[in-house]
């Protein structure tokens, strides 16, 4: 009989700095993925944000045609001088994802948003559809978990497939 196999996952670990300045939140910032960044008034806040950030943001690069970096280990991000002013530092898995199939949708927005997305968007270098992608992950993923079926992406993608969003009336 063949013993059975380890399951393979493509979790990744990568270490995050923990930054906190005075009168500000803990920010999170990951070395080994420029741009990438979290906060949050607590510390475990600032983490949680940043796993989703973390997943949201390889997911753009995937989603664009771009490399997944590969992470450092703690020696060398600890050693680091660029974060020598960093309070803490924690490794924050990931899911690596897998190039995943880009559907283009219709959406209707005010012109006033529109004009903050683009803005705040190129600020971050992104282009408009990865900014509203990776907010949208981020919301997913703070989702209530009873109310998520699947993963964040793939609960994206069953939402961009339904292809209809109920407004609230007044």
């Amino acid at each position: 009989m063949i013993p059975p196999q380890p399951r393979q996952t493509n979790m990744t670990d990568y270490v995050a700095v923990i930054h906190k300045d005075r009168g500000s939140d803990y920010g999170v910032s990951f070395p080994d993925v420029p741009g990438c960044v979290a906060a949050g008034a607590t510390i475990e806040e600032a983490v949680q944000d940043a796993r989703a950030a973390l997943s949201a943001h390889l997911a753009l690069l995937v989603e664009g045609g771009e490399p997944v970096p590969p992470p450092r280990t703690m020696e060398e991000a600890t050693s680091d001088p660029e974060y020598a002013d960093a309070r803490y530092f924690t490794f924050v898995p990931a899911k690596t994802p897998e190039r995943v199939r880009v559907r283009r949708v219709n959406i209707t927005l005010p012109e006033d948003l529109l004009s903050e997305i683009d803005s705040a968007g190129a600020s971050m270098g992104l282009k408009r559809s990865q900014f509203l992608a990776e907010a949208a992950r981020r919301l997913v993923a703070r989702a209530p978990v009873a109310r998520r079926t699947s993963t964040p992406v793939t609960a994206a993608r069953k939402t961009a497939r339904k292809g209809t969003v109920k407004r609230r009336r007044s």
